[in-house]
């Protein structure tokens, strides 16, 4: 890679920063817009409302928690766990799976897309030439991804760039190999002893995206946000300098004084004498106010939750009173349209992990694989309200019909019926003696 094509690719990342940094204090809600506008009046009263990144602790609650978001390998001819699928838990288990999709799918919500670099190393000592894969999450700010100019782009590699102001270093990835850059100032210059060898067949990083554009799931309701920022900022603000105006007038202003109080150099004034009382025109009733901006608060919030589809689980009409699971299910169907099209592109990352497993296994010395045999599960959960209730009352009822007791667990949630009790002998109807010949 020349220095010219090195130097093109890192401007690109760097021009790509500034909408991370954006969309990074969205996501932990100290906002952008409010927070870096310019301090020009007093008191200073900027409040983000972390509307952002409730939204995101939402969706990864409800269908990113570590153990609902997992991979699972089976040999579809045996059923049976064997060595290949044993050695493919394993490897996820040493990477802490479960964890790393979680910060990768918390991640993504809020930058729009998440990288995951791939390496090798022999912390598992497996044995039979089986290298550890390792793989982590890296910071949106280090990496970029190079893509062919076909109609349907390919990756060709991966250019992780990082370092400090005094040596700046860049790792190209590319299938098989890596190689090492250095630039202390005098340009892009190879460094031999920071090259990798690693059997992974493809461009080892994984892309995880949660939509087409690679935007923040947020990114349509940022107007929005900005909007309810200003609402709180402005009525505080408001608030403030009425109370800090009352403060500093104890007696009637004139025209002098109001011009004075606009060019913040507010004389101190006399106290007021014996036969003087409180001007009544500095009492300001705020009832109305606060009542208006609670108002356009919640309606704001409400058009965010609504046009994003993430409901409010914190609002006492969402789940209040005897509603029924199907009722509340009725509810999240919107946001189950969300969370289906998220996973879709999610999911692609998922598989690309296989394919590099795939790499480790066929370069080692094990007996060569059949992968038609093996089968990747993706298993994603969604911590769905369960209706207790109902579900007890169809069981009941199916006992009556003579249903037998697997029937009936199928309309239980699981664990509620313990293998205990399926296997303790039935209590005989009344007017029946136990044990009594008919």
């Amino acid at each position: 890679m020349t220095n010219d094509e090195i130097n093109k690719y890192h401007q690109d990342l760097i021009l790509r920063h500034r909408d991370i940094a954006v969309n990074t204090t969205y996501a932990e809600g100290a906002n952008h817009t409010i927070m870096s506008a310019d301090d020009k009046l007093k008191p200073d009263n900027r409040i983000p409302f972390p509307t952002g990144k409730s939204i995101i602790t939402d969706i990864v609650g409800f269908a990113g928690r570590p153990g609902e978001l997992k991979t699972e390998y089976v040999n579809t001819k045996t059923k049976e766990p064997d060595e290949i699928t044993e050695l493919l838990k394993s490897f996820d288990e040493h990477n802490n799976e479960g964890l790393e999709n979680g910060e990768l799918l918390e991640n993504a919500l809020g930058l729009g897309s998440s990288h995951e670099l791939w390496w090798i190393s022999d912390d598992l000592k497996l044995g039979n030439g089986v290298m550890t894969p390792e793989y982590t999450m890296i910071n949106n700010y280090e990496g970029i991804t190079v893509y062919d100019d076909s109609l349907k782009p390919r990756k060709k590699a991966f250019l992780r760039f990082w370092g400090d102001k005094k040596e700046k270093k860049l790792d190209a990835y590319y299938p098989k190999y890596s190689e090492r850059y250095v630039n202390t100032g005098k340009g892009w210059e190879r460094d031999t002893t920071g090259d990798t060898k690693y059997p992974y067949e493809g461009v080892p990083e994984i892309t995880f995206f949660i939509n087409k554009k690679g935007k923040p799931i947020f990114e349509a309701q940022k107007p929005l946000i900005d909007a309810i920022d200003a609402l709180i900022s402005k009525g505080q603000n408001e608030w403030d300098r009425w109370a800090s105006a009352i403060l500093m007038t104890p007696r009637r202003l004139d025209a002098d004084d109001i011009k004075a109080l606009t060019e913040k150099d507010f004389p101190v004034f006399e106290d007021l004498g014996p036969d003087e009382k409180w001007p009544e025109y500095l009492n300001k009733d705020l009832s109305g106010i606060v009542s208006f901006y609670e108002k356009q608060k919640v309606f704001l919030s409400e058009e965010i939750r609504e046009s994003v589809k993430v409901p409010n689980f914190q609002d006492p009409n969402f789940a209040s009173g005897d509603q029924s699971g199907y009722a509340i299910l009725l509810k999240l169907a919107g946001f189950e349209f969300i969370i289906s099209g998220i996973e879709v592109y999610f999911r692609k990352g998922l598989k690309s992990r296989f394919e590099l497993y795939k790499s480790i296994i066929d370069a080692s010395t094990l007996p060569k694989v059949n992968w038609g045999d093996y089968e990747q599960k993706i298993i994603w959960n969604r911590n769905l309200p369960a209706d207790l209730k109902s579900k007890v009352e169809i069981a009941m009822g199916l006992t009556g019909l003579g249903a037998t007791t697997e029937d009936i667990r199928g309309f239980l949630p699981e664990g509620l019926i313990s293998k205990q009790e399926e296997e303790r002998e039935p209590i005989p109807p009344p007017g029946i003696d136990e044990g009594k010949d008919e």
